[in-house]
């Protein structure tokens, strides 16, 4: 059973927190403006027995130093940032690291952006106003490497 030591923030913006080993745990970067979401989402994710937070930032720049440095399995990102877009973000990552699963949890219309996040090469779309256990699933989903969406996007 392993834990994770969140450190302080770096000196180019990203939270990147060393971990001890940690067995089958999934290591998931956030990339989120507002940090109540960063933390809660941290809170949430290293309570899960499958999964725990390797790293956080606020924007574009500093995710990609972070997600080099961190190497997580996946992402959970929102659309707006502070330094750019996020649908950008999403190609740069996956330029990058092909292999990292992307969950976008937005605000923003589902119905207008899951396509769009999709075609970008994201494995999902979520919206914040689903309830945590739904986003939690959602997570789980797009690292076994399948599609979420939720129903009213998939229709």
């Amino acid at each position: 059973m392993g834990f994770s030591m969140r450190l302080p923030p770096n000196p180019l913006g990203s939270t990147i927190r060393r971990s001890l080993p940690s067995g089958t745990k999934k290591h998931i970067f956030l990339i989120d403006r507002h940090p109540l979401i960063r933390e809660w989402l941290t809170d949430v994710l290293n309570k899960e027995a499958d999964t725990m937070v390797c790293g956080e930032a606020a924007g574009a720049m500093t995710a990609m130093r972070g997600i080099t440095a961190g190497n997580p399995h996946g992402v959970i990102m929102d659309l707006i940032l502070d330094d750019g877009s996020g649908l950008d973000l999403i190609e740069q990552i996956l330029f990058r690291r092909p292999r990292i699963a992307i969950l976008v949890l937005s605000a923003h219309d589902e119905t207008y952006y899951a396509d769009r996040v999709l075609r970008a090469g994201a494995k999902g779309y979520i919206s914040k106003t689903e309830p945590t256990r739904k986003i939690v699933a959602a997570l789980r989903c797009v690292l076994q490497g399948r599609v979420y969406l939720s129903r009213a996007s998939a229709q």
